[in-house]
């Protein structure tokens, strides 16, 4: 990439991942933390910070979007000098800054030049109440007002990734208890993206055989052509053609990339030995994206398992995801609303602190 990298990250959750991100990956040029709370800046390098408020959102989607709304201005006049790159923002879907910052921090970006690659995370799944909603509305928001077909979008699902990564502990009664493991679940986030986002220019040794290279602008035409971005690692013996992305389905895909990596102790001869194999992959995973441009190719890298295939697709459709959120919300609310013999959960006025 010739153009310049920022990394940025708003609110607490995608200050702490964009900090991660640029501390581990040590390319890009400028590092940005927008935050709304001196609470959430404990721990932040001061170098970039960007404090617009003191008090914080109270994790209140309304509450972050004035906040971002009355320090437009400030925003503008920070930003002024990161133009013509590429930002990589990271955020979460569910705190109130965050999450209510994409729409006002990426009009001031697109408005500079700027290829906006957004890295959102969507809580977990026990986070109901204010944090599904706020999910809502931040999707909502990219789909309804059209932010999907100017940024691109990578969604990351906490519930989902607590599955994977998770330390157990036993209760008193000696049951076994799952508990999520947040910094293997922020590294994987910070990984997964790196690899997206740079898998020809950093991933791949150019100084190795590859008898199907990936060029590194048809790549960056895939990841920056805009929409929600889905991404799924496979190897050969878990079936590769299989492909799941956590939200949309590889046929709703307008691009795709079909990657395969290869470790540097496999010899010229075995990649050639194995072509036909990977050719065969490439044609059926292209039949399932029937309506896509399909750029396929070997990467030669050391930085990820042998023989893993990373296949990646843009402009995949959330809809799904929206209407359960919505469903798991007004059952959510239904809940609150009971009335139970000992006291009243909510009273009436008080709805409103969750902003659904």
């Amino acid at each position: 990439m010739n153009r310049k990298r920022i990394v940025l990250g708003a609110g607490q959750c995608g200050m702490k991942l964009a900090n991660r991100f640029f501390r581990t990956y040590k390319d890009s040029e400028g590092l940005i933390s927008l935050s709304t709370s001196v609470e959430d800046s404990v721990g932040i390098p001061k170098t970039g910070l960007i404090q617009v408020s003191k008090s914080g959102s109270g994790k209140k989607f309304s509450r972050g979007s004035s906040i971002w709304e009355k320090n437009i201005n400030e925003i503008s006049k920070e930003f002024r000098k990161v133009k013509d790159s590429d930002v990589i923002y990271f955020s979460s879907a569910g705190g109130g800054s965050g999450s209510s910052s994409i729409k006002y921090v990426t009009d001031v970006l697109l408005a500079n030049n700027n290829r906006v690659f957004l890295v959102l995370v969507l809580p977990f799944d026990y986070e109901n109440l204010p944090y599904k909603p706020n999910a809502l509305q931040s999707l909502s928001k990219l789909q309804d007002e059209g932010y999907t077909n100017r940024i691109s979008v990578l969604v990351f699902d906490n519930d989902k990734l607590g599955k994977d990564y998770y330390d157990i502990e036993y209760s008193g009664d000696g049951k076994e208890i799952k508990r999520p493991n947040l910094e293997h679940i922020n590294d994987h986030i910070i990984s997964t993206t790196s690899i997206v986002v740079d898998l020809v220019e950093k991933y791949h040794l150019k100084d190795k055989y590859s008898p199907f290279s990936i060029d590194a602008l048809e790549h960056e035409s895939v990841i920056f052509s805009n929409g929600i971005l889905g991404v799924d690692f496979k190897k050969y013996e878990e079936g590769p053609t299989n492909v799941k992305f956590d939200y949309g389905k590889i046929s709703d895909a307008k691009n795709v990339v079909i990657a395969k990596a290869v470790n540097t102790h496999v010899s010229d001869y075995q990649i050639d030995q194995n072509t036909a194999i990977f050719m065969d992959v490439v044609k059926k995973i292209s039949r399932k994206s029937k309506n896509a441009r399909v750029i396929s190719g070997i990467i030669r890298t050391n930085q990820i398992d042998d023989a893993t295939y990373i296949i990646i697709g843009n402009n995949l459709d959330i809809t799904k995801y929206i209407e359960k959120t919505k469903n798991k919300i007004s059952t959510s609310i239904e809940s609150y609303r009971q009335v139970n013999e000992r006291d009243k959960v909510l009273e009436e006025n008080e709805y409103e602190m969750f902003d659904v």
